[in-house]
This record gives structure tokens, C-alpha cells and sequence, in this order.
């Protein structure tokens, strides 16, 4: 990439992430002049402007990666399940690349989702927006020397909390349950967490995959031309089954998604015990 390139498409996408940025804020904004407006619907619903921002962010974001932005398209390859207004449910996505939360927008824009997200993501927007939508921020230990990064663990309990304080008023949520991304694009073992989550509250958990998201951008996170995939299998209830059985099928469920992606490579991404 000659330097002139190189410089057009950093100033590209940092126009897109100023976009952006300036939704977010703009959100949080409108969400204050509703809280004033709509000040008696609190006493129906007291997470009423938190829907309505939500509802307002996820649009904007996907209007920004995959409209105003023309390099990126992405091919919806099956149906994604209607909401259900009597189940809240956790929607669990492979994670392959930074990219892969705006495409899960639209599953976001579906419903009342809450995304849980590196707390680094506040070093560009402001904590409070972000919680105002229904965003869970999830805080990190990082060792620089090794170059790992582990959850802090008094986090954990704070993060459940929130998430069962979203879903009691009508959200869903969506996570990672391979905790990293992978490298590869071959799908890893998934931790524990919402799958105990899930059991002992008895939501449901949609398997979701992405695909070809790795592309979308370079090394350096300039935006690149490509077409992405999305892919939502139907949803699994935990009743009756151990904690690993419940990874097993979800797993395997998501697995099964992937390979529907014209972009799937046999050769680096099988899984043998999922085959």
C-alpha cells in the first residue's frame, strides 16, 4: 500500500469511527431530553429510555459499517429468530476480529440487546453512554510482558448482575463465549460463564456465526473492501442438560453455522470432535 493510499484510508476510517462517536454522544443526548419528556413512563417501565437509546445506537452503527460505509457488505445467509416477548435469551457469536460487534447489529437491532465489551472501549467513549444504552463493560488485567490479559475476577459477579438486571426488563445479550478471539478463525473452546448463567436462570442461548469478518480490516484497522457472513441456528433451552452437554450442542451449533459460509476453509478451521 503506497503512503498515499495508506493515508486516504486512515483518514476514511477514522471518519467512520468519528461517526461513531458522535452517535453515541448524540444518543446519550436525546436519551436525556426522553427521560425529561417521557419522566412518567418511568414509573411503567424504568428502563424505558435505556430501549430507546438502544434501539437508536445499534441502527446508527449498522447504518454507519455496512451503508454510509461501501466497502463492506454482509450476507445474512439464514433467518434470525423472532423475538419472543416471554423469553430473554443470550445470543453467543464466534469472535474472530474488532469488526464482529457491528455486525452482530443486526441481530441488535431486532431487539433490546446489551453487548458485553472490552473496558478499553472507554478510553474512547464515555462509560456513562455506553451504559445508558445497555452495555456491559467487562475490565481486564493486562500483562504486558507476557502479552496476555485475564478478566479481573471481582468483575465477574458485578458483570452477571447487570446482565440479569437487562434481562429482568426486557433485553437479551449478547456474548463471546470463546473469551478471545481466535486467531485462526478455527472455533475454541468456549468458558463457562453464561452457560451457568443461562442454567441457572433458564434463558435460552441462540447460536450465532460470523464469518470473513477478518478481513474487513487491515493490520492497522483501515476499513478494506469485503463481504462478511451472519448466520443464527435456533434457540437451545438449557433444561435438562449438564453444563457440558450445553457447550457441546451450542458449540457444535455454531460450528455447523460457519460452515455455511462460502468463506469457511476445511483445512484450517475443522474441528474433529464437531465433525
Amino acid at each position: 500500500m503506497n503512503k498515499v493510499l495508506y493515508w486516504l484510508r486512515g483518514l476514511e476510517t477514522l471518519f467512520y469511527l468519528l461517526l461513531i462517536a458522535i452517535s453515541v454522544v448524540s444518543v446519550g443526548i436525546i436519551q436525556v431530553f426522553c427521560f425529561i419528556l417521557l419522566f412518567p413512563a418511568l414509573f411503567y417501565d424504568r428502563y424505558i429510555v435505556h430501549k430507546i437509546g438502544n434501539k437508536i445506537i445499534f441502527f446508527l452503527i449498522n447504518l454507519i459499517a455496512f451503508h454510509i460505509n461501501r466497502r463492506w457488505k454482509c450476507e445474512i445467509l439464514t433467518d434470525i429468530p423472532d423475538r419472543d416477548r416471554k423469553k430473554r435469551r443470550i445470543y453467543m457469536f464466534n469472535h474472530l476480529k474488532i469488526t464482529d460487534p457491528l455486525v452482530s447489529t443486526y441481530v441488535g437491532m431486532k431487539y433490546f440487546t446489551g453487548c458485553l465489551y472490552k473496558d478499553s472501549l472507554h478510553k474512547g467513549y464515555p462509560k456513562c453512554f455506553l451504559s445508558l444504552i445497555g452495555q456491559v463493560p467487562i475490565y481486564f488485567e493486562y500483562d504486558r510482558e507476557r502479552g496476555t490479559k485475564t478478566v479481573k475476577k471481582e468483575c465477574v459477579a458485578g458483570v452477571m448482575d447487570r446482565c440479569k438486571e437487562l434481562m429482568d426488563n426486557g433485553f437479551d445479550i449478547i456474548v463471546y463465549p470463546e473469551g478471545t478471539r481466535s486467531k485462526t478463525g478455527k472455533l475454541q473452546e468456549f468458558k463457562d460463564g453464561f452457560f451457568r448463567f443461562s442454567m441457572d436462570n433458564d434463558y435460552e442461548i441462540v447460536p450465532c456465526a460470523v464469518h470473513n469478518t477478518n478481513i474487513l480490516v487491515s493490520e492497522h484497522v483501515f476499513v478494506l473492501n469485503g463481504t462478511c457472513y451472519l448466520m443464527a441456528g435456533k434457540p437451545i433451552s438449557p433444561k435438562g442438560k449438564t453444563l457440558e452437554d450445553l457447550k457441546f450442542e451450542v458449540r457444535k451449533s455454531i460450528y455447523k453455522l460457519m460452515k455455511l459460509a462460502p468463506t469457511f476453509k476445511p483445512e484450517l478451521e475443522t474441528v474433529n470432535e464437531l465433525e
